[in-house]
């Protein structure tokens, strides 16, 4: 399963003062040109977005500086509305933690949620790699200065205007990949979610498949290098020892989460 969390870009919402996104047609077919071309206008924070340390910091690092690894690997998506607190930022990191995918290294907060200083500084004293939220802007919107400058100050990515509505709480495997842009405070982004299970189950056939082949060839052992969030992913889907399978009374119950031992949760944001 893929879920796109990407809003489309010319029917984003924009952040209060910032310029729209707008397409410039150059040339179109219907008025006689040989092809379509399309110019656009944007600001670098329109819409689905990734912020880079440069955005508040002038020493900071622009989004072409920042590694990939930042922003492609497992995350953990979590439901919260009002403010996250302290507390609340140490609750979901340990929680994140605990489905031992290493999805805590990327935090994705679902729903009405205003992250406060206090939890940037708790996320930050982790060391997460990215933090995004649905809101354009992370921290009071009014006031977002303080809370961008702690966690862009770690070099923590921030990935906004996001949309989780459909993402039941849990891990996944985050691509948000900015564009390769140099010298750029930010970038729009392409961001999708990657059902942990599907991937893993993908990626040990494939791998399965070339395994067989080199044993083959070498008649040796060879191993299946998939990393911790595939085995995690793996451990939370297999069965009980001593398990009765025989009777298939929960083949059609909802799938667990990854991490989570649950249902997918039907909150909506």
């Amino acid at each position: 399963m893929i879920y796109d969390i990407t809003q489309p870009l010319f029917e984003c919402v924009v952040f209060p003062g910032d310029p729209k996104p707008e397409k410039i047609p150059l040339r179109r077919m219907t008025e006689g040109s040989a092809y379509n071309l399309t110019s656009m206008s944007l600001c670098l924070h329109n819409g689905t977005h990734v912020d880079a340390p440069f955005h508040f910091l002038q020493d900071g690092k622009s989004i072409n500086l920042l590694p990939l690894t930042k922003f492609i690997g497992p995350a953990w998506v979590e439901h919260h509305a009002g403010d996250v607190t302290a507390e609340d930022a140490a609750a979901i990191l340990a929680r994140a933690a605990a489905s031992g995918t290493g999805a805590e290294k990327r935090i994705l907060v679902k729903g009405p949620a205003t992250l406060s200083l206090e939890a940037a500084r708790v996320f930050a004293a982790a060391g997460i790699d990215l933090f995004g939220n649905e809101s354009q802007t992370v921290g009071p919107e009014n006031a977002p200065a303080a809370v961008h400058r702690v966690l862009l100050g770690a070099e923590v990515v921030l990935l906004e205007g996001i949309r989780l509505a459909q993402v039941p709480d849990g891990a996944y495997l985050l691509n948000c990949a900015p564009l390769n842009l140099s010298g750029c405070d930010g970038s729009p982004c392409r961001a999708v979610l990657l059902d942990l299970g599907a991937f893993c189950g993908a990626a040990s056939r494939k791998e399965g498949d070339r395994t067989a082949i080199a044993q083959n060839r070498s008649n040796g052992p060879a191993s299946l290098p998939l990393g911790a969030p595939c085995a995690a992913a793996s451990a939370v889907n297999t069965p009980a020892s001593g398990a009765d399978l025989s009777s298939g009374a929960d083949a059609d119950a909802a799938p667990a989460r990854e991490g989570t031992g649950a249902p997918p949760s039907s909150a909506q944001s």
